[in-house]
């Protein structure tokens, strides 16, 4: 019986055998490339096989049923044929690594080599191939960290990739491009971006193009992008040659079968109509297909074949001109693009938007569902980096070995993958990828007490536990008369944070760690969880406290004790407000409140620090269309607009010093609880939706709606992976004619932390910061919308259909929108702009609430010298290296440059003594990914742009260890501690 491979791959693999070879030592890179001939049409044949980490079938499925054997034939096969110029890429490194792990030392050995010769060449290489739409920047980053630093590790600088490899994620973001020419990469593949930008860039010849990956970095972001002329990364036409296909080449003439000629007169029909899309005399053809070269060997022989049948019949192009086919890849297409880019002075299509939403048909086609479908396991992504996030500096700040935090990032890794992320797996897949992260977040609860316990000097475990299920009202660690609750803050600044935890119904008392008492406050649960609760075996809590834990340290944590009492704990203001006006009623604070309309129950206007606007949301749904899938959101056609549940609504309200409370209940599966506290600059907008009701027959997609009395001209704002903001304008795209089959649909875009819009004359903002990622748009001025969840009766590449099924009954979700607004700009100097990211990225990376059993002193307990500035986020700090004690450092400017007139100014950080547990002696800058010296990082130059030198500030003494960062900047650094 083989067992599940989180225990199999549990440590990472020795490097042993070959030396690992310098690039000048070896002819891999660039220098493996074969010769192109400039007066010849230049044909590189890629062969691939694309392995994805889940979708149809669960990540273990695939690897013992297909992918080692891909793997395993292709080594096979190119090491019988050592001097034919044969070569394969690797993609996914997960899979990758996990094959290795059962090689032994002669294979390992014969991997090296084939790797040193540049015929089995590493592109992308990241842990897996991640979407582009729905993942945060900080896991995108993680996960390439992770795969490219075991290559290196493994396999030298051969191992490395400058080449990125998107062909099957449903539209490419621009921080995508961002973050691979930060880390160093020189060439960007898409397959997958709008039929009407596709067929435009064909018949422009502007499928090679150069993109600029930041409006804030300049050309240090730029990237030669390839788009596929093709809407597929398979075998061209029907000429497949795998085991898998009836196909085969023979080049027999005297037998019946004999067919080459007739194959190389397809070849030609295929090239003449694709090379006329492309500004080079290059053009590349994809040779493979999802888990292809199981039986490596026929591929390699019918390529063979074909190239031999070229140089034997010579037929040239309806332009006269010659053809050159050789195997290449797509790091040797690249390069020859650049030669003839130099040889001919061609310029370039230049990008500066994104290739966002994926569109391939005007009806029907809008794949703008997956932003939004299986919005559990958006969240659970979110819970889970979090976990992990907090692991990772505390096993660096211990000194714990790297290893540590191999389970979670592994789970992590295989989530960013672009059918997890997007929701389009089967639910057994889903599930899979649940048990995953559940169990990577339960062993690094595990880390995380021991690496306390030691970085307190403690002779006993603190024995910490976690509440996966405190959501949904369970939590065995609060079925206690008395309990002690650890909220550990992972971000550099210091935070303030309401606390909400299931309680059984009684009084109860809430102190902190100087013994004062806190206030707190006893609310009911948002809805109904028991039956959950039934189906898990597990105690139900009927009530839930909510306390302001306030000041958390930075990279530290307090201890709140929670003891059930007799008598009521009376509170010091600041006391609620509720009074009636005419047909109104105002809840909540002096400065922070809600004003209901008395007749219908809708909220009309919210106030935040005083300032007042015209806001009502209200949730909703859309009938779905037949063609309607995990991928696609088409409203049914004879009703295309968002159903309301009715015009008015019961509004309860629940008023306490520490909130005040305001419970919609439209449906008992369209629930809104508006939570209104006295000192935040936002409005959280409590949400549960479903189980759906689908028993009329009809899907629905789930939005809530914000109306406001801005006038926005068409236009808002979404955030591309949680960084910088993209300007998106209603019935428009930037590089092409916008046609409008799918109104609704073909406006939506990703959602990943924020969606803004703004009055310009009136210069306000208002913005709305998810917990995960959604599905968003503004239909219509002054309004926004956010699809929360989605019942399907189909689904578009399976039988399966988008209704999933938890605790016996549909899916219940359950979130938050924190709704932020007011002037741009502020009298307190704070922006609106810093105001939202601040939230984004402090609800992005909340206090991780556990709960001790062994003794723990009570805190504040901070393990950073003092705070960071508040426009800094320490995006990473973990161990890397163990036995040369240096560790993984990364600071990031989170605020673009006309984001605050003060705040977007250049800042300096000195962490010389920042973190006391580690005496940090010196720094060398790297590439984003960590894995390059960044004074070494050499990029391909295009003559048209001129690099700005922005990122390279690299004249930098190691002993310096003050480091500048310039607005939306992210420095990278290996930190050695003495």
């Amino acid at each position: 019986m083989l067992l599940p491979l989180t225990v199999l791959f549990a440590t990472a693999a020795l490097v042993c055998g070959l030396p690992h070879l310098k690039y000048q030592d070896a002819q891999c890179g660039y220098q493996a490339c074969p010769a192109t001939d400039p007066s010849k049409l230049n044909v590189h044949l890629i062969p691939h096989s694309h392995d994805d980490l889940g979708w149809l079938q669960t990540v273990d499925k695939y690897y013992y049923k297909q992918v080692q054997y891909v793997i395993s034939t292709v080594v096979e096969a190119l090491e019988m044929n050592p001097n034919r110029r044969q070569v394969f890429i690797q993609v996914e490194t997960a899979f990758f690594h996990y094959w290795w792990q059962f090689q032994d030392e002669d294979t390992r050995n014969l991997v090296k080599k084939l790797i040193n010769e540049g015929r089995l060449e590493v592109i992308n290489g990241g842990w897996s191939m991640n979407d582009e739409a729905t993942t945060h920047y900080q896991s995108t980053i993680d996960q390439f960290t992770f795969g490219h630093l075991w290559l290196q590790e493994t396999f030298g600088e051969c191992g490395l990739t400058k080449t990125g490899w998107q062909i099957d994620p449903f539209g490419h973001s621009r921080e995508q491009a961002s973050i691979y020419a930060q880390m160093g990469f020189d060439s960007f593949f898409i397959m997958r971006f709008d039929y009407r930008d596709k067929g435009k860039r064909k018949n422009e010849k502007t499928l090679d193009l150069l993109w600029r990956g930041s409006d804030n970095l300049a050309s240090d972001t730029n990237i030669f992008t390839s788009g596929f002329s093709e809407d597929t990364y398979a075998w061209p036409n029907n000429l497949c040659f795998d085991m898998s296909c009836d196909k085969h080449v023979v080049t027999d003439e005297r037998s019946t079968e004999f067919n080459l000629r007739q194959i190389i007169n397809d070849f030609m029909g295929i090239i003449n109509e694709r090379s006329q899309h492309y500004p080079t005399n290059n053009l590349f053809i994809t040779m493979g297909d999802d888990v292809h070269y199981q039986g490596a060997h026929k591929g390699f022989i019918s390529i063979d074949r074909i190239i031999d049948g070229f140089k034997q019949y010579n037929p040239t192009l309806d332009d006269g001109r010659e053809l050159n086919v050789f195997y290449s890849t797509p790091s040797c297409y690249t390069k020859a693009v650049h030669d003839s880019v130099v040889r001919e002075n061609i310029t370039l299509s230049y990008k500066t938007d994104d290739f966002l939403p994926l569109v391939t048909t005007d009806f029907s086609g809008c794949w703008t569902g997956f932003f939004t479908s299986r919005p559990t396991s958006k969240r659970l992504e979110r819970v889970s980096n979090n976990v992990l996030q907090a692991t990772k500096q505390l096993v660096a700040l211990a000194g714990f070995p790297r290893e540590e935090t191999y389970h979670l990032e592994d789970a992590v890794g295989i989530m960013q993958h672009h059918d997890a992320m997007p929701g389009t797996e089967l639910q057994d897949v889903e599930k899979d990828y649940h048990r995953r992260m559940h169990a990577g977040i339960m062993d690094s609860v595990k880390i995380i007490s021991r690496a306390l316990t030691s970085l307190l000097g403690l002779e006993s475990d603190i024995d910490l536990h976690y509440c996966p299920f405190a959501n949904i009202s369970i939590c065995a660690e609060t079925k206690k008369d008395k309990f002690r609750v650890l909220l550990y803050n992972p971000l550099g600044v210091a935070v303030d944070h309401y606390v909400q935890l299931p309680i059984d119904a009684a009084s109860w008392t809430v102190t902190d760690p100087e013994g004062v008492t806190v206030k707190n406050s006893i609310y009911s649960p948002v809805r109904n969880f028991q039956y959950m609760a039934d189906d898990l075996g597990r105690p139900f809590s009927d009530s839930v406290i909510m306390f302001k834990a306030d000041n958390l340290p930075p990279l530290g944590y307090k201890v709140y004790t929670v003891e059930k009492t007799a008598a009521k704990a009376e509170h010091a203001d600041p006391t609620p407000t509720e009074y009636s006006v005419g047909d109104e009623l105002r809840a909540g604070f002096q400065n922070n409140y809600i004003v209901l309309d008395t007749d219908t129950g809708l909220v009309d206007r919210m106030a935040i620090n005083g300032f007042e606007m015209k806001v009502t949301p209200r949730i909703m749904f859309y009938y779905s269309d037949w063609s309607s899938g995990a991928y696609m959101f088409k409203p049914n056609g004879s009703h295309r607009d968002p159903v309301d549940f009715g015009d008015r609504v019961e509004s309860k309200i629940k008023s306490s010093p520490v909130s005040v409370e305001i419970k919609q209940e439209w449906r008992d599966w369209g629930i809104i609880t508006f939570r209104i506290y006295p000192d935040t600059d936002y409005i959280e907008v409590d949400w549960v939706a479903g189980p759906i009701d689908v028993g009329d027959g009809q899907g629905r997609d789930v939005i809530i709606r914000y109306d406001t009395d801005l006038e926005t001209n068409g236009f808002f704002y979404t955030d591309s992976n949680s960084r910088e903001l993209m300007e998106r304008k209603r019935n428009f795209r930037p590089t092409f004619e916008f046609t409008d089959g799918e109104p609704q649909a073909g406006n939506y875009y990703p959602v990943t932390s924020r969606i803004v819009m703004k009055d310009v004359d009136k210069g306000v903002e208002f913005a709305i910061i998810t917990d995960r990622a959604e599905g968003g748009s503004s239909l219509s001025d002054g309004q926004l919308e956010l699809m929360v969840h989605r019942a399907l009766l189909r689904d578009e590449f399976s039988n399966e259909h988008l209704y999933e099924m938890e605790y016996g009954t549909g899916l219940v979700a359950r979130g938050s929108h924190y709704i932020t607004f007011g002037p741009t700009k502020s009298e307190d100097s704070r922006s609106a702009a810093f105001i939202q990211r601040d939230i984004a990225v402090k609800k992005h990376q909340t206090p991780l609430i556990l709960f001790p059993l062994g003794d723990v002193p009570d805190g504040p307990v901070s393990f950073l010298r003092e705070e960071l500035p508040v426009n800094v986020r320490l995006l990473t700090l973990q161990k890397w290296k163990d036995e040369e004690n240096k560790y993984l450092l990364r600071l990031e400017h989170f605020l673009e440059k006309n984001d605050d007139e003060e705040l977007s100014k250049e800042v300096t950080v000195d962490v010389q003594g920042l973190f006391p547990k580690l005496n940090i002696v010196s720094l060398e800058e790297r590439t984003l990914n960590g894995v390059t010296r960044l004074e070494e990082a050499e990029r391909l130059q295009w003559p048209q742009t001129r690099a700005s030198n922005f990122g390279k500030r690299v004249e930098r003494d190691p002993a310096d260890l003050k480091i500048t960062l310039a607005p939306m900047q992210i420095r990278t650094f290996i930190a050695t501690v003495g």
